[in-house]
């Protein structure tokens, strides 16, 4: 920020020029109640309370834990003491602030050790540009147009979403079936249209950025490696950690670690429809989990599984072919949703720092 071209009309100034940091008291100190104003915390509303601690729009930023996400309150609101709020000043619009906010790599500011954290005066003491008030607030619309669509777009894919629930639960067990199939559905277990393995373990020092993923006992990818022990549409169940019974399907070669059950289908069964039967009954396999520190699932519980599906290969891959449909549906939209972030996202550091002005009209003009 020191050497940045400061564009015509803006300044270059401190934080503590538009804005005061402060934060609220401990949890202990406040008094939750039903009612009328929100209680903030890092990751979100706690409770409510009668007595709000500033009722002016506002920017919060995490002072402890999650430093990263701001938040925007147009409303009046109390938060907890791992939380900073602004006392924005008057001739500075809050929402050009929040999106000012957004910009800023917090982790580069992060003062902890073991839990990150941030102080006010450090926050106060960051150079930023700012651009007149009225090109902030021409500069805040636009961002906002841009929220709104997205806003509107995640709100699809939770329809979508729901809708896809509500087709499984029809599907699955049998209560609605599709035209053409009669005959009877059949009571199973895993291992007898599965072959369930284990993952080898892989040091996660020999990790490399790039390569063929990682999959060992999360949601996503631990890293990547040169090497797979697996081939492309595959199932997977997260077999120890928090997430533990948690079913993926896994679209190309990759590497299952040492928390990570493969699942093979036999030729009785469609790989496509266990896919879905296992992730619709993926609480139920969470469920299974044993041991206090580190929970896991074990093999044997996983081979005793109880499924229920249709007999008739024909239906199982109609059902499949259903839901697939839905879960392209999704994955499209989550496409286009990440594609309009990333937008967004170059949109605003070229906004925020003057690289693309706006035209700003007066009542003169």
């Amino acid at each position: 920020m020191q050497n940045i071209n400061v564009p015509h009309g803006w300044n270059l100034c401190k934080i503590s020029s538009v804005l005061t940091i402060k934060h609220g008291k401990s949890q202990r100190e406040i008094e939750i109640m039903d009612g009328l104003y929100p209680i903030l915390a890092t990751g979100g509303e706690i409770g409510r309370t009668n007595t709000p601690i500033y009722t002016k729009p506002s920017v919060l930023i995490g002072r402890k834990g999650t430093i990263d996400k701001p938040q925007y309150m147009e409303t009046p609101f109390w938060t907890v003491d791992t939380l900073f709020y602004s006392e924005i000043k008057n001739n500075i619009i809050p929402k050009y602030i929040f999106y000012l906010f957004q910009t800023i790599n917090w982790r580069a500011f992060n003062e902890g050790s073991t839990l990150p954290s941030l102080s006010a005066n450090t926050i106060m003491n960051i150079k930023t540009l700012m651009p007149p008030k009225e090109e902030q607030k021409k500069i805040a619309e636009i961002l906002g147009t841009w929220d709104r669509a997205l806003e509107e777009l995640s709100n699809l894919i939770t329809e979508k979403k729901e809708l896809k629930r509500g087709l499984m639960q029809r599907l699955l067990n049998g209560a609605q079936r599709l035209p053409g199939f009669t005959k009877p559905w059949k009571k199973t277990k895993l291992h007898d249209v599965a072959e369930i393995s284990k993952g080898t373990q892989l040091n996660r020092l020999n990790m490399l950025e790039e390569g063929y993923p990682v999959y060992n006992g999360g949601m996503i990818e631990s890293g990547f490696t040169n090497e797979y022990n697996n081939g492309a549409d595959t199932i997977i169940i997260s077999e120890g950690g928090n997430s533990c019974g948690f079913v993926n399907f896994i679209k190309t070669k990759f590497w299952a670690g040492g928390h990570c059950y493969t699942v093979f289908c036999r030729d009785c069964v469609n790989k496509s429809f266990l896919y879905q039967l296992l992730k619709y009954n993926e609480n139920k396999l969470m469920n299974l989990r044993v041991g206090s520190g580190l929970p896991n699932i074990q093999q044997k519980a996983l081979n005793k599984f109880s499924l229920l599906l249709p007999s008739d290969s024909a239906e199982q891959k109609a059902i499949a072919d259903v839901l697939s449909k839905a879960d392209s549906e999704i994955d499209l939209l989550n496409q286009q949703l990440n594609v309009l972030r990333e937008q967004k996202r170059g949109l605003m550091q070229k906004l925020l720092t003057g690289e693309i002005r706006v035209k700003v009209y007066t009542d003169e003009q």
